[in-house]
């Protein structure tokens, strides 16, 4: 590991808290400690407890404790509340308060198991040691309540709503019309007008935003949805969620008020999550674990409160291997917790960017630099106010929020051929590996790179782009003979497709690659081309409708696919006239580059004597992306040192 500095004060789960109670050092293969909540007939009563130790080690299911693990979010983290344990008292936070009342019962005690309590914040150590476990106290749980709150803003009516939803009819041929109607009708019965809005104030709680919520949702054998007094079991809550997915938006949706489709979407990739991981549990090394690079893209909206749990709220889903045993028959469940595997890689010991170098390195030991190599470009921050915050250009910020998709889809193969293996090694902080340069960029796009496109800006973008091409290009002409440029130009616009399955929310369906939708795609390309052809001057031309037209479902389907592959990145020419897409601070003299056992190309700036370089990001470039580049006479195999 590298140079240890220093650590926050208060780092990793939460806050700590400040308490009179003595915490009692763990002990035991994979111990853990237990709120023993006593009961209480009404909310006004104190809450008390027991401090208990457990072992979720041990293989026998009678012998494990049976308990509910918390999942909720810190929010304000002062020490509003009081926990008393015995004759000592336990500080907590007003949500972790709301979340124990909410779940004590009127008799008998209730054994949970919540982060701010069961891990003594103020021993870093023992923090390091029990978020390594958190993967498998979310799995081993009997339950998992996901409590997002109290009923504030209708909150709970909406939950109920949700479970509402889930009743809906089944499929038909006006699948998005009949799911609109029946969000229409249980919405109006429900909050008693026609309004989205009290569903968007749901959806924008802060457990919705929290990244630790991922694991402990995915990992969860059982959980249930919890808001107010209202619970909801997690699959009709995601049965609900998938019909607002599905219905189609009406003109009563006023942009205001409407959902947040990516938290919608994020939702069910969570539980996509969930449902890879009980087949990991039931066919053992047969389905493999998502890449934690791709898992970090993904959900790189989520937030959370400390900067290397980027990573470590991530690692566990990703690293850990399930031991539980399950026969599909009968839905029983055995545990062979002796096996447990706990992800290697967590230590608060580190400062976020040490943590974030040798995570990249780990990364290439394992053969997982190619989707890493595709973030780091998309992942950086331009300005930086420390030396300690500065990284390697081949290593990503997974602080920061990313300026573009990266090109993740496994169809691609540019450097990949029978013989050729990945050629990577890292000296210090300096990434050397081989390949070919392939072109220099002569020409790009120009203008302010555009990070929230809409349909509206594409049939303008692809005018911009196709003038680049050729000031001819949009006369009928210049289409008539030379159709093949325009769709060498329709495919670079789309990255060749990449994300023609964008709205799916199923890891496993992005890279189902639908070649009868691409050419539908490439179909409504040329019905905009047309629209353009007809109206040169643009948006100049006072008759021109080309940016209210109402355009055919395949060029809206291209529309969508070029939203997601251009937003925050150029079009670019090299000088061979190779046609591709890369990052937004790419420019004329850049180098297009193939790094061998990679699968995209990637733009890069090289830096003094042309030896050492910078990583730019990833590209499409149309007709390399199939390993063409190892046949062009052109591309000079050498070796990159990237800073």
């Amino acid at each position: 590991m590298p140079k240890k500095k220093k650590a926050d004060a208060h780092s990793g789960a939460g806050p700590a808290v400040h308490l009179d109670y003595q915490y009692k050092p763990l002990k035991g293969v994979h111990p853990i400690r237990l709120i023993a909540l006593q009961p209480a007939k009404h909310d006004l009563q104190e809450l008390k407890c027991d401090i208990i130790h457990a072992d979720i080690g041990v293989g026998a299911k009678k012998q494990r404790p049976l308990y509910t693990a918390l999942s909720y979010a810190w929010g304000d983290s002062s020490l509003t509340h009081v926990l008393h344990c015995g004759a000592s008292k336990i500080r907590i936070t007003a949500s972790l308060h709301a979340a124990l009342l909410n779940l004590r019962y009127t008799k008998g005690n209730h054994l949970i198991w919540a982060d701010a309590v069961c891990i003594n914040q103020a021993d870093q150590a023992e923090k390091t040691q029990q978020i390594k476990k958190m993967i498998w106290v979310y799995a081993m749980a009997r339950l998992v309540a996901c409590f997002l709150g109290e009923e504030y803003d209708d909150g709970d009516k909406a939950l109920w709503c949700i479970q509402e939803l889930a009743k809906a009819p089944t499929s038909s041929e006006e699948h998005a019309m009949v799911m609109e109607e029946h969000v229409r009708q249980t919405v109006g019965s429900v909050f008693g007008l026609q309004s989205l809005q009290p569903l968007s104030r749901f959806f924008r709680r802060s457990w919705f935003s929290r990244k630790w919520v991922i694991q402990e949702s995915a990992a969860a054998l059982k959980s249930i949805v919890v808001c107010g007094a209202v619970r909801v079991s997690w699959e009709d809550f995601i049965a609900g969620v998938q019909v607002l997915l599905d219905r189609k938006s009406m003109p009563w949706d006023i942009d205001e008020d409407d959902i947040d489709r990516n938290t919608l979407v994020s939702l069910a990739k969570i539980d996509h999550l969930r449902t890879q991981w009980m087949r990991r549990c039931v066919h053992r090394g047969c389905v493999s674990n998502p890449s934690l690079p791709s898992l970090l893209s993904e959900f790189e909206s989520f937030d959370c409160s400390d900067e290397r749990d980027h990573i470590f709220a991530l690692i566990g889903i990703a690293e850990a291997v399930p031991t539980i045993s399950a026969s599909i028959n009968t839905g029983k469940y055995a545990w062979t917790a002796t096996e447990l595997k706990e992800p290697t890689f967590v230590d608060y010991n580190y400062h976020p960017t040490e943590v974030y170098k040798s995570f990249a390195k780990d990364c290439f030991k394992a053969a997982d630099s190619y989707s890493l190599l595709n973030c780091a470009g998309a992942f950086y921050r331009v300005f930086i106010e420390e030396e300690d915050d500065i990284l390697p250009s081949w290593v990503p910020d997974w602080r920061a929020k990313s300026r573009f998709k990266p090109f993740l889809s496994n169809k691609f193969k540019s450097g990949i051929r029978s013989n050729e293996v990945q050629s990577i090694m890292v000296v210090r902080d300096c990434l050397i590996s081989r390949g070919l340069s392939i072109d220099t960029i002569t020409s790009c796009s120009s203008g302010l790179v555009a990070y929230d496109l809409s349909s509206q800006d594409i049939p303008k973008l692809i005018r911009d782009c196709g003038q680049i091409l050729n000031p001819d290009f949009f006369t009928e002409q210049y289409q008539a003979s030379e159709s093949s440029k325009s769709r060498d130009l329709a495919m670079a616009l789309i990255a060749g497709g990449a994300f023609h399955n964008q709205s799916s929310h199923k890891f496993d369906q992005l890279d189902k690659f639908d070649t009868k939708a691409l050419q539908q795609s490439i179909e409504g390309f040329n019905e905009i081309v047309k629209g353009i052809c007809s109206f040169p001057k643009g948006e100049d031309d006072p008759k021109c409708p080309l940016w209210s037209l109402w355009w055919s479902n395949a060029a809206l389907k291209y529309m969508e696919m070029a939203i997601v592959a251009m937003q925050g990145r150029r079009f670019f020419i090299t000088s061979r006239g190779l046609l591709g897409i890369g990052p937004g601070r790419l420019g004329p003299g850049h180098t297009v580059a193939v790094l061998f056992g990679l699968r995209t190309p990637f733009v890069i700036e090289l830096l003094t004597g042309n030896f050492e370089a910078r990583l730019m990001g990833d590209a499409y470039v149309y007709g390399v992306m199939d390993g063409e580049a190892f046949n062009m006479p052109e591309a000079a195999e050498r070796e990159f040192a990237f800073l």
